[in-house]
Order: structure tokens, then sequence, then C-alpha cells
């Protein structure tokens, strides 16, 4: 601003205090108002203070900080913010009109606003409404962009993410599964020459026995075979 008749260069004109602006050609301190996101403390118009973090203020020259509003829901602002914008998992302009991405469907970004930011989970994954990242099914590891299954010998029990090594458990030692992709520790069975419960540790045949199925749950399973070692899966002279 300007209070001064018969100025010639820009030199002359004053700058508005911190956070405050006015219109062009103003000529006096009166015309400069607290931004959006901001707000006059009362103290003098130009003592322009910041909405804080989760609040907005679209209005120019307020007063008093309930002109900051509360961001609605599924929405957040930095401090000083003029407007809201979508959470993650959401997308939209902001202030009240953020929808949740569907089912089966994520967006890791902040401050979307097209339904387009939302993406499409990879085969064996999902994810419920206003999600930030695929989960990968049960027997499956991985990320929002891939799921593989988990190697024979291994299973993972609930949908999640992760590596292969903090999602996938090993089968209890002497047991595995049949194939991949195992979604329960039930699913971890004795291997031959050993007998117990799906999902517990495994016995080993004694010598002088042995068995040649996995599977089997029951001691009998064992069968006599002279010479055979302990855990041995067949009998060289059966």
């Amino acid at each position: 601003y300007n209070p001064n008749v018969g100025a010639v260069t820009s030199i002359n004109c004053t700058s508005c205090p911190t956070f405050s602006t006015s219109p062009a050609a103003s000529s006096a301190l009166s015309a400069c108002l607290c931004n959006a996101g901001f707000y006059s403390d009362g103290l003098s118009p130009w003592s322009c203070q910041k909405c804080e973090s989760g609040k907005y203020n679209p209005s120019v020259g307020a007063t008093g900080s309930a002109s900051c509003l509360t961001c609605p829901d599924n929405t957040f602002s930095t401090e000083s913010s003029s407007i809201c914008y979508c959470n993650a998992g959401y997308y939209g302009s902001g202030g009240s009109d953020c929808a949740s991405c569907a089912s089966g469907k994520y967006n890791p970004s902040v401050g979307q606003t097209s339904f387009t930011a939302c993406l499409a989970c990879p085969q064996f994954g999902g994810a419920v409404n206003g999600s930030v990242q695929c989960d990968c099914n049960a027997g499956y590891y991985g990320d929002s962009t891939t799921c593989t299954a988990c190697p024979e010998g291994t299973f993972k029990e609930a949908a999640g993410a992760g590596n292969l090594s903090t999602a996938c458990s090993t089968c209890t030692s002497d047991s595995s599964t049949f194939g991949t992709a195992a979604s329960a520790a039930e699913d971890c069975v004795c291997n031959a020459g050993f007998y117990g419960l799906p999902g517990n540790s495994c016995q080993a045949c004694a010598a002088g026995k042995y068995n040649a199925q996995r599977n089997q749950t029951s001691e009998s399973s064992c069968l006599d075979c002279a010479g055979s070692s302990e855990g041995s899966s067949d009998c060289p002279t059966a």
C-alpha cells in the first residue's frame, strides 16, 4: 500500500505485515487483511495468526480463532491452510466431498482429487473401502503391486502385507505342505518317516520301522523293517 500522493515508483509502496495482503492500488495500512488460512487475533487488525493443523479458513480478513473451521471427516490440513485435503484412501476436492476408494482398490497418496487415483489390487490381494494399501490374501505374501504364493513348507493364516520372511511362517520340523499358498498351520503335515497331527510336532518312526506316506497321524503307521534307521521313509528290503 502507499498512503502518499504523487509517488512515482514502486519503492514508495510499503509491504503489508506478515501473513497479510491488500488489493492492488491500496492507499492505507487498513487495506491489509489477514490471508486465508490466518486470522486476526484482535490485538490489531494485522496481527495475523495461523490456523492450526486439522483446521482451515478459506476467507481473507477473518477475525478470531473461530474463523478456523475443523476439517471434515476423511480430510486433513497443515497449519495455515485455506482448504482441507482428502486423506490417503480417499479422493475428491477436499472440503466435505471426499469419497472412499471402493473395496478392492487403494490410494496411498493424500490430496487426490479423482477416482483414477484409486488403484486396483493385484491378483490374490484385496482391500476394504478407504484403504491406503492392499493386503495379500492368506497364503500369499507381497505388497500392493504383487502377491505371491507362500512356497511349499510355509503358510500364512491371515490377509496382510509383508515379504516372504516376515509373512510366511515355516512348518514345524519334519513337516511340510501339499503345494504352495497354504493358509493354515494345519496345512503342515508330517513327512514320510514321521507321524503326528497336522500343525503339530512330528515324531520319527523308530529304528527298525518305516513309513512311506505323508500325513500319517499315528505311530501305528510305522511298519516293521529290519535294519531301517530312525525316521525312514522306505524299507530297502520291502
